[in-house]
């Protein structure tokens, strides 16, 4: 058996005793090992030149949850933005939107909702993501793990990103 954890690995044991005897390694969560590879991260210019970001000024990572999640997202990327536009004065942060994969095929009028802002993926780079295409997704996973590296604080509804911006030693809220 393959477990993310010893807590995992107990669990399995105590639920599960009849298979005590098998073998049950610790791997660790696999979805994570890409991050200490650095040639997954884009330089800062490269990442912020493909989503029109000024390279100066700091990135808020706001990642969504989905429509399964929160059914009106964009009331809260809209508050979101309003405090932002408070903050021009001290910090001049930017805003870029890591849209949830199930925006990508289940509700295309997001990008409609959204206005002064980054979006990741840009909506002309939806099918190529799901068709499947191998340099769709390995584009993705690049742009994905170099938002985490290259922002300065990320702020999500509930998402596993907050152990992504975590393990790049980001603020989450």
């Amino acid at each position: 058996f393959l477990v993310w954890s010893r807590l995992m690995e107990e669990e399995l044991r105590s639920h599960f005793p009849e298979y005590s005897h098998r073998t049950i390694v610790n791997i660790g969560a696999p979805q994570f090992d890409g991050h200490t590879d650095p040639s997954n991260i884009m330089q800062r210019e490269e990442f912020c030149e493909r989503l029109g970001l000024d390279t100066s000024k700091p990135i808020i990572l706001y990642c969504t949850g989905g429509p399964h999640v929160c059914r009106n997202e964009h009331l809260l990327i809209k508050e979101l933005q309003d405090t932002i536009q408070q903050l021009a004065k001290v910090a001049h942060p930017q805003l870029l939107i890591r849209l949830h994969p199930y925006f990508w095929n289940t509700d295309l009028r997001v990008y409609e909702n959204i206005k002064g802002a980054a979006v990741w993926p840009r909506q002309e780079d939806v099918p190529q993501m799901l068709g499947g295409s191998t340099s769709g997704l390995l584009d993705d996973y690049r742009m994905m793990l170099s938002s985490f590296y290259h922002q300065a604080l990320n702020i999500n509804v509930a998402s596993t990103v907050t152990i992504d911006s975590m393990i790049f030693d980001r603020p989450v809220i």
